[in-house]
């Protein structure tokens, strides 16, 4: 019983140091609006709610909902800074690059380092021009199956049978678990260039492609440009 006393006794000594700290300063609430929305005053009016009391918490709550959305807009505004510097490193990544052979590994690591995808791979329909050490080279129509498989989209994310990934990836398939195929300046046909992720969820159909139309975009200009 003491100690609930005790209790008693330190509330309504901390209830009456704030009153006495409101009343030598009663421009508190001017200073600090925001506590208005969370301080819950009942409005006298019997048994029921009154019409003040239900507009001052339905009020109370849209705050609390626009706040909450204020604060997604700006985690959403953080994180597309973050990417844009991403893809402003990667563009001049890409630039400073020689060769395909030198495309391919900086692409590679500046991928993974940033954007979290583990393998990457060229798959160039061959056009009779010297690639140089780049990895694969097919005839036109050996790449038709994986073109017909993307359905008319040009980039397609999601998960691959074993076979898809051995094909893609050579001996760097085993543990790729969702993938990007992204086939290089539609208009041209320059081939496919390929993202794997040990991730499941890294590349999937749900997520939007903006980032991987701006890789691509950067990649089909820098290809057109070395092998010409």
């Amino acid at each position: 019983m003491k100690n609930n006393e005790n209790i008693d006794d330190t509330a309504a000594q901390e209830a009456a140091f704030v009153a006495d700290y409101l009343l030598q300063n009663p421009e508190f609430f001017l200073h600090n609006p925001s506590l208005l929305t969370e301080l819950r005053i009942p409005h006298e009016s019997g048994s029921a709610v009154s019409l003040v009391e239900r507009q001052v918490g339905l009020f109370r709550d849209k705050c609390q909902n626009l706040e909450s959305h204020l604060n997604d807009l700006v985690d959403v505004a953080k994180e597309n800074e973050i990417l844009n510097q991403k893809v402003h490193t990667l563009a001049c990544d890409i630039i400073s690059c020689s060769s395909l052979k030198s495309l391919e590994v900086k692409l590679a690591q500046s991928l993974e380092e940033g954007f979290g995808a583990d393998r990457m791979a060229f798959h160039f329909i061959d056009r009779g021009i010297d690639l140089g050490e780049s990895a694969y080279t097919y005839e036109p129509g050996e790449l038709q199956i994986v073109r017909d498989s993307m359905q008319g989209a040009d980039i397609v994310c999601g998960r691959l049978t074993d076979l898809q990934k051995s094909g893609l990836f050579g001996t760097e398939a085993d543990d790729v678990r969702s993938a990007a195929l992204i086939w290089l300046a539609p208009q041209e046909d320059l081939g496919l260039m390929v993202l794997g992720s040990t991730d499941p969820e890294h590349f999937t159909a749900e997520k939007g492609v903006v980032f991987l139309e701006q890789i691509r975009n950067l990649v089909a200009h820098k290809v057109d440009a070395l092998i010409r």
